[in-house]
């Protein structure tokens, strides 16, 4: 079910409305975690988060699995993004079953 739950998160249609300074604030805080992360796995301690952070960190998450390349850490152009196939693509598939 866990799998579900994340793949209905990176397709939800309200992640196609955020704006790319949105999108590259979430990188940045993902990617200063992932280097806090690191650290403490070097150091072999623990990262302590206050709720807040967590619920922020884990939004951050969210955007940024659904808005950023994995390869090259770049934002999706917004046409290309799994959040927009409903938007661009139901009047393309509107057409094409109405056209018999």
């Amino acid at each position: 079910m866990g799998r579900v739950k994340h793949f209905v998160e990176v397709v939800s249609p309200l992640n196609f409305f955020y704006t790319n300074s949105q999108i590259l604030e979430a990188q940045r805080l993902v990617e200063g975690f992932q280097m806090r992360e690191e650290i403490a796995k070097n150091l072999n301690s623990k990262i302590l988060i206050t709720k807040e952070e967590r619920d922020k960190l884990i939004n951050a998450w969210k955007l940024y699995n659904s808005s950023i390349h994995p390869d090259t850490k770049k934002p999706i152009p917004f046409y290309c993004k799994m959040s927009g196939f409903v938007i661009f693509n139901t009047p393309i598939l509107f057409g094409v079953l109405m056209s018999k």
